[in-house]
C-alpha cells in the first residue's frame, strides 16, 4: 500500500467519483429560508398534517366524552376504545407540531428536551395502540 507524499495528489476514478455540486445551492441563500420555495410537495404536506391535527383532536374528544358519558355500556372494549383515544390524542397533541416546526423552523429554539419528550411520546403512544388494539382482539 502506497502513501501519498505532500506533492503528490490522488488520482480519482471517474467511474466512482460523485458529483456533490447538489448539496451547494447556488442561487439567492434567503430562499433557503422558506421551505415553501425550493420544496413543492411542503404546502399540501402541512395541510395534510394541520387537517389530521384538527380531525386527530375532535374525533378523539368526541370518543372520550361519549365514553365517559354511558355508564351502563362500561365493558372492557371501552376501556380499550378511551384508552386508545388517549393514546392518539397525546401523540397528535405532541408529535404533530413537533413534525410541523421540524419542518418550518431553520433555526430550532425549542430544545434537545422537547425532541426527547417527542420521540419518547411517538413509541409510547405506538406501544400503547399496539397493545390496546391486541387486548380488543383477544377480548372479542
Amino acid at each position: 500500500m502506497s502513501h501519498l507524499n505532500a506533492t503528490e495528489s490522488p488520482i480519482i476514478d471517474s467511474d466512482t467519483f460523485e458529483d456533490y455540486s447538489s448539496f451547494y445551492y447556488d442561487g439567492n441563500i434567503d430562499k433557503l429560508k422558506n421551505p415553501w420555495v425550493k420544496e413543492p410537495h411542503f404546502l399540501p404536506l402541512v395541510i395534510v398534517y394541520g387537517f389530521v391535527f384538527l380531525a386527530g383532536i375532535v374525533g378523539n374528544s368526541i370518543v372520550i366524552f361519549a365514553m365517559r358519558g354511558g355508564r351502563s355500556a362500561r365493558s372492557v372494549t371501552f376501556v380499550f376504545m378511551v384508552s386508545l383515544a388517549l393514546a392518539d390524542l397525546l401523540f397528535i397533541l405532541v408529535c404533530v407540531p413537533h413534525e410541523i416546526l421540524r419542518m418550518t423552523v431553520n433555526d430550532w429554539t425549542g430544545g434537545q428536551s422537547f425532541c426527547k419528550v417527542s420521540g419518547f411520546v411517538e413509541l409510547l403512544t405506538e406501544a400503547a395502540s399496539i397493545l390496546n388494539l391486541t387486548g380488543v382482539s383477544f377480548e372479542r
